[in-house]
């Protein structure tokens, strides 16, 4: 099975090279702009997925909302758009010339922050509050902010007990009564694994 996965690294490695070399040969002044145009996109395609779109849910008819997730998997997507919201901050404490408008940058990051919401990735959610409250600590100007940054955290799981999903917090607890194997229980599992693993073999692993 791993060696069966290993397909999928190297296709990352093969992507995260040929960005590199974009971003040497590209001119610098422009990369902002398209990328930031490209994330917007995403972003945007997102956001209609989750208000105009919907799942089936069970045999009976019933429908849930589909989680924003553009053309990858939703926590993928998360990820992406936590990291485009924390990039947007970057360019707003540490602006250059290329930089866009502050009122870009703040459409930008409402859209991205946005989607990251309808995503429902809990995960993402939490790693970005984490890299925002890092980037603020050494930092004055956001240091005001952390606060605020803090509380969004719980103000987004807040929203999604709003949202008709089978993805809340509320679904996720009562779906731990039913019989059967509960895929959230077997994330638990992973995680004991994953630890034991790394604290047996810290520097080697245990294999492919």
């Amino acid at each position: 099975v791993s060696v069966k996965q290993l397909a999928k690294d190297f296709h990352k490695l093969w992507l995260l090279w040929l960005l590199l070399v974009s971003l040497h040969l590209a001119d610098t002044r422009r990369v902002p702009a398209v990328l930031g145009g490209a994330c917007l996109l995403s972003a945007a395609h997102g956001i209609g997925q989750a208000l105009l779109l919907r799942i089936p849910l069970n045999a009976a008819g019933d429908t849930v909302w589909m989680r924003a997730r553009g053309f990858v998997h939703p926590v993928v997507y998360g990820e992406l758009m936590g990291l485009f919201c924390i990039g947007a901050v970057c360019f707003w404490l540490r602006p250059r010339p290329e930089s866009p408008r502050p009122r870009l940058l703040a459409a930008f990051l409402a859209a991205t922050t946005t989607a990251l919401v309808l995503s429902q990735t809990r995960g993402a959610v939490i790693g970005a509050g984490v890299g925002l409250a890092a980037l603020g600590l050494p930092d004055r100007r956001l240091k005001r902010f952390s606060l605020l940054i803090f509380m969004a955290v719980p103000a987004a799981f807040a929203i999604w007990e709003l949202m008709p999903s089978n993805h809340n917090i509320a679904a996720i607890l009562e779906s731990l009564s039913r019989p059967g194997p509960n895929p959230h229980l077997a994330r638990l599992t992973f995680w004991r694994v994953g630890w034991q693993m790394f604290f047996e073999h810290p520097w080697l692993g245990v294999g492919p």
